[in-house]
């Protein structure tokens, strides 16, 4: 079993579905990340500084919220919240943390949306120091 763990999450269902792998064989602690990879504000000039403050509010809130219920069942939970790179963020703060295992989430892109948006599960699968256990996203009936 694994002592130590990251579980990235963007806020969706997909990602929480990864929680309860990580949990079945983790022997340790649980390191939740949420990675927000904000626009530049040359690209983004509406972005506001209270609008940043008000989606870090978010952020924080919905891993304290999370990292409550595992805690309530049991676990040994911990969370950080960055703002970059989701695939490099997530492959520095493995290594830092000297992470023994990262579960996460695929959402299943493929095609175009794959070429576009890249994924983050792909590179960080390609580039991590640790395994990576990827849960794929249930196919519909």
């Amino acid at each position: 079993m694994f002592a130590n763990i990251l579980v990235p999450l963007d806020g969706s269902a997909v990602a929480e579905q990864a929680l309860s792998y990580a949990r079945d064989v983790c022997r340790g602690k649980l390191l939740l990340l949420r990675v927000q990879n904000y626009p530049s504000p040359l690209d983004f000039p509406l972005a506001t500084q209270s609008l940043l403050e008000a989606e870090d509010q978010a952020a924080h809130a919905y891993l304290e919220g999370i990292h409550q219920r595992l805690t309530r069942e049991g676990a040994l939970v911990s969370w950080i919240h960055r703002v970059g790179d989701p695939a490099s963020t997530i492959l520095q703060e493995a290594r830092d943390a000297r992470i023994d295992l990262i579960v996460m989430a695929s959402h299943g892109r493929s095609g175009l949306s794959h070429f576009l948006l890249g994924s983050i599960t792909e590179k960080v699968v390609r580039h991590a120091t640790c395994p990576v256990l990827v849960v794929r996203q249930p196919d519909p009936a």
